[in-house]
Formats: C-alpha cells, structure tokens, sequence
C-alpha cells in the first residue's frame, strides 16, 4: 500500500497532473474501501478546480468516499453545480456522487429535475449514471415525474449499460407510483433484449408494474420462455413477474410445470421466487400436487422457507396437504427468526382446517403464546384455536 498520507499532500501541488493523479489514486482505494476521512475537504475543495482532468478525479474519489460513509453535506451544493460541466468525466462521476450522498440520506429535492440534462448526454456512461441517480432519488421517494418520459426513451438506446440503467430506474418509479403506459409494449420487447441484465431488470419492471395494476398480456409467453433462461437473475425476476401477473388474474397454465421445477434450481433466489409463483398460481385454482413434496424440502432453506410456507399453506387451502409437512413446521416454532416462528404457525393453522395435525404442536404453540413478538404471539394462537377445535390441545 502506498503511503496516503502523501497523496493526500499531493492534492494541493502546484501541478495539475499530480493533483489529478492524487485523486485517482483516492479514489482507486476507496473504491477498494480504504478512505483518508481528512483528505475529503481537499478533495471537495478540488471540485472548482480550473482543470478538468482534476475536477473529474475529485468528484470520483468523493462519491467513492460516500460510497464508504465518508461525507461531507456542503458538498452537495458543489456537486450539483457540476451537473453541466464542460468535462466528460466530471459529468459521468458527478451523477454517482449525487446517488452515493443520496444513499447517505443527503439529498436537494431539486436534483431530480436538474438531471435531466444528462439523459440527454452524447456520452452513455453519463445517461446511464444519471439513471442510476435518479433510483438512489426515488428510493428516497423523491422524484420528478418528467424524468420519466425521458427515461421511458432510453429504454432504446443502443448502450446496453444505458438500457440496464433505465430499466432499474424506471422500476424505482413505479415503486413510488410514478408509472407510464408507454413503458409497458417497450418493457415486454427489452424481454428479448440481447442483454440478460436487461432482459431480468425489465421482467422485475413488468412485475411492478403489474402490481400497480398495468399489466401486457404479450408478456406471459415470453415470461414462459425465460424460465429457461441462462441468467440468475432473468429467472428470479421472471417468477416474480408471474407472481404479480397471477395476483392479477392473468395465468399462463404452461408456465405451472417449469415453476415447480424451479423449486430445485440451484440457486436459493431462483427457489424462493418460485415459491412465492407457486403459492400465487395456487390461489387461482392452478396446482400441480407434485409441489408439496419440493416445497417441503424448501423448509430446510433459510432464504427460501417462508415462501415455501405461504405456499403449503395456500395448497392447504385449496385442500391439497402433506402428511410430513405438520411435522417440520413444529421443528420451525423453534427458529430465532421471527418471521419463520410467524409462518410455521399460520402454515399449521391451516393444515389444521384441513385436518392433517402434529400432535407436538399444542407445546410448542403455548409456548409462542408467551413470544417477544406480538404477530408471533397472535399467529401462534391462531393455530392453537384450531387445533383445540380439532379437539387436540
């Protein structure tokens, strides 16, 4: 490791190039997550710098540093000042610098709308840095709903990092109901998009959108062909989609058998997602029997377990159970995690309606009366209620 302590004297050299230097080589560490807390003023000082080349380091090295934590909030003032700079890299570095102060809680209402501008960009490093500093905005729940017109036309840029970045920020809108028809027909042809990146991002798009109640069905056959898809991702996000299309009542039948198997897909994203599908095609009357078998296996997934529980639960419901279910969902009771204490609880009361009980529940359940967590506590009598009107207590 260099010595720090001596860049960060570099900053102030006569000579531009040593000062541009310095600020690389802080930014290169804190990328690395190695920050010097007192080169930060230097650093903010050098966003006036008269060179170009300096201003585009420091602005860099100071969005790294916030990246990190380390920040500075009269720099934010500085920052979006440079949003027209006249150098390339100040413009693509300041927008990850907005994003990274905003991650930091430290945000002017007014960058939203400021940002335009550089969607408009030559460069496409700068509209999709922008992009990406208009989600770090919206998830704070600050937004310029204008932005989004110009953002629904990047979704046919021909830089696949533009597209991913549009596509991300366009599904960070519709979180804060900020939605555009006119995605919708663009978002399902970036279904097929050469990029899986873009491909994943727009299918978890689509499910938002669905959820706000904008839904295509041109989609649906296309979600069925990228649940083969090679990407991670792709995959996940897909089944989320299908997921939020079914609670809107568009199904795609065929789609039923290749979520099921995905239950084993060899990533716990992917298997957690798939479960959550299975639960949701099931509270619209579409089963596949073979499920409850797989999702019991899912019980020993720490990521995916929940889902799997709220869709053993559904098929419950539905009047289709697992013998062995009751059984691992007592073993749960025990977990540290509240959630899954909550779920293997509702999940018994509703074996329970069914008939299909544990005899060890009732302890276990008493016990749960007396849980730190008041939704433990009330889901834990629920399930006791039942089986004491199945006469076992």
């Amino acid at each position: 490791m260099c010595d720090l302590k001596s860049v960060v004297e570099e900053l102030s050299n006569a000579n531009a190039d040593v000062r541009m230097e310095a600020a690389y080589t802080l930014a290169e560490y804190a990328k690395a997550g190695f920050t010097v807390p007192e080169a930060l003023d230097k650093l903010v000082e050098l966003l006036g710098d008269d060179n170009g080349g300096v201003r585009g380091g420091a602005v860099l090295a100071v969005a790294l540093y916030a990246a990190n934590g380390v920040t500075k909030p009269f720099a934010l003032k500085r920052l979006i000042g440079m949003l027209n700079d006249e150098n390339v890299d100040v413009r693509r570095h300041v927008s990850l610098a907005l994003a990274s102060y905003a991650d930091n809680n430290i945000t002017d209402s007014n960058v939203p709308k400021k940002i335009i501008a550089l969607l408009d960009d030559d460069d496409e490093t700068v509209r999709g840095n922008a992009s990406l500093a208009l989600v770090s905005y919206a998830a704070r729940n600050i937004k310029y709903p204008k932005a989004l017109e110009k953002l629904v036309e990047l979704l046919d840029d021909e830089d696949e990092w533009v597209r991913r970045c549009a596509v991300l920020a366009i599904e960070k809108y519709a979180e804060v109901n900020v939605v555009n028809r006119d995605a919708l027909g663009k978002l399902v042809r970036l279904l097929d998009d050469e990029d899986g990146v873009v491909r994943g991002y727009s299918a978890f798009a689509l499910a938002m959108y669905a959820e706000r109640g904008l839904t295509n069905p041109d989609a649906l056959g296309i979600f069925l062909k990228l649940l083969d898809d090679e990407e991670v991702d792709t995959r996940s996000f897909v089944l989320l989609a299908l997921t939020s299309y079914a609670s809107k009542g568009l199904v795609n039948v065929e789609a039923l058998g290749k979520i099921v198997k995905l239950l084993d897909d060899e990533y716990s994203m992917v298997r957690e997602h798939a479960a959550l599908a299975v639960a949701s095609y099931a509270s619209k009357g579409f089963m596949d029997p073979t499920s409850t078998g797989k999702l019991m296996n899912l019980l020993d997934d720490e990521y995916a377990r929940n889902n799997a529980m709220f869709a053993l639960a559904t098929y419950a419901e539905k009047g289709i159970t697992n013998p062995e279910v009751p059984g691992k969902l007592v073993e749960l009771l025990s977990s540290e995690d509240e959630p899954t204490r909550g779920h293997a609880a509702l999940t018994l009361a509703s074996y329970a309606e069914k008939g299909v009980i544990s005899p060890e529940a009732p302890k276990k359940l008493r016990e749960l009366l007396h849980d730190e967590s008041k939704w433990v506590r009330e889901c834990a009598a629920q399930a006791l209620t039942k089986y004491i009107e199945r006469g076992v207590s």
